[in-house]
This record gives structure tokens, sequence and C-alpha cells, in this order.
């Protein structure tokens, strides 16, 4: 009777650990948060390695999360999932043949930058270059405030005109539900 009693009590606690870890399974939100931003480069006279442009967006983060039933103190992780820079149609400037390689990075007024990610070479004859990421740091603390800046870094092989950039970041974030 007694090892009955043993065997019951460990199928017990067994099941409730079981069910603790499907419950918290049921219980995280995944998903993607998109942000985008425009900039316009400045002229550049000669090749080089340049700062091309920033954009400073106002983070809707609070509320992406508030839809998908979660809160800033409940996420686990934040990272890039992608980004990329398109020409937009207005501008002059029509391919990124004049930049060999591009970078791009995030700041705030209260933490450093940081690099996101890359594309080297940039390839020829396209409107819109999508990067390779860079960095699977946890990066909540860069859009949680009110504000965060992206910045686009190159080298160009030759002069370039001013163009209009528009970046789009995506994010995968993983959090605890309500």
């Amino acid at each position: 009777m007694n090892t009955s009693i043993k065997i019951l009590s460990f199928m017990v606690l067994s099941s409730f650990i079981f069910m603790g870890g499907c419950l918290k399974k049921l219980t995280t939100a995944n998903f993607d948060y998109t942000t985008q931003g425009s900039f316009k480069t400045e002229n550049v006279d000669q090749s080089g390695e340049f700062t091309l442009g920033e954009t400073t967006l106002t983070s809707t983060l609070k509320d992406e999360l508030s839809k998908n039933n979660t809160s800033l103190d409940l996420i686990d992780a934040l990272t890039l999932r992608s980004a990329e820079i398109t020409i937009e149609e207005a501008s002059a400037v029509k391919n990124f043949n004049s930049i060999e390689k591009a970078e791009l990075y995030i700041s705030t007024d209260d933490l450093p930058e940081v690099l996101l990610a890359t594309i080297n070479p940039v390839p020829q004859d396209v409107q819109t270059v999508s990067f390779v990421v860079s960095n699977s740091e946890n990066l909540m603390n860069y859009l949680k405030g009110t504000t965060f800046t992206i910045t686009a870094k190159g080298k160009t092989t030759g002069p370039i005109a001013p163009m209009d950039l528009k970046v789009k970041a995506i994010w995968t974030i993983k959090a605890s539900a309500k």
C-alpha cells in the first residue's frame, strides 16, 4: 500500500510538471512586429565610407504587444528577423550601383549604437536590398522606449546623388501572454 501511494504521488507530481510545461507553451505569444521609416541621403562627391542617413522612429511596440495580449514586462526576447532598404519612386537615383556595402545600426538616446545587419556586396541594378541579419541579441531595450534611431552606413565606389530611401525592419517577439 505504501508503495502504491508513492507511485501515485510520483505520477500526480509528474503530471503537474508536464502540464505546467504545456501550459507555458499555450500562454506564449510569438509574433512579428514591423517598423518602417524614411530618410534622404546626402550628396556624396567621392568614394569612401559614409553615414548614408538615419531615421528616428516612434516605437509602437506597446500597442503591438497589447494587440497580442502581452506587455513589455512579459517579453522574453525581441530580435531582428529581416531588414531591407528600398529606393523610393520619387528619387532621382534608381539603383544602388554606386554603393559597395551597407550596414544598418540601431541606437537610442540612452543606448549605444549596435550593428543590426549588413550586405556586402550590394547587388547591382536593384531598387531594394535585403540585409543579412548579423545580430541575434535581445534588442527589447532599444524598442521599448518612445523612439529609436536606425542609421544606414555604407561604402561608395564613387559619387552618389541624394536618394529617398525607405527602411523596413521586421522583429520577432517572444513573450508570455497575459
